[in-house]
């Protein structure tokens, strides 16, 4: 999936498109852009810390709720 619920891009598409744009301006291999390596790096941190998420609409990084300790949990209504 390239796009988030509310049809915003997820950040490995962010990261995809810029790595292109640099790569073509640049002259260089999209994979040696330091976008591209960015991308792979967040993608195996993902792999190992699946209780955090990246919003885009806020530009960082949020812990799952569903994973937080019970005291720190949202109240539900």
């Amino acid at each position: 999936m390239t796009f988030t619920a509310d049809g915003k891009p997820t950040l490995q598409r962010m990261l995809k498109g810029a790595a292109h744009s640099t790569a073509a301006r640049e002259g260089c291999p999209v994979e040696q852009t330091p976008e591209w390596q960015a991308m792979l790096e967040i993608e195996a941190w993902r792999a190992v810390m699946p209780q955090f998420y990246f919003d885009p609409s806020a530009n960082a990084v949020f812990r799952r709720p569903e994973t937080l300790p019970p005291h720190e949990r949202p109240a539900r209504n």
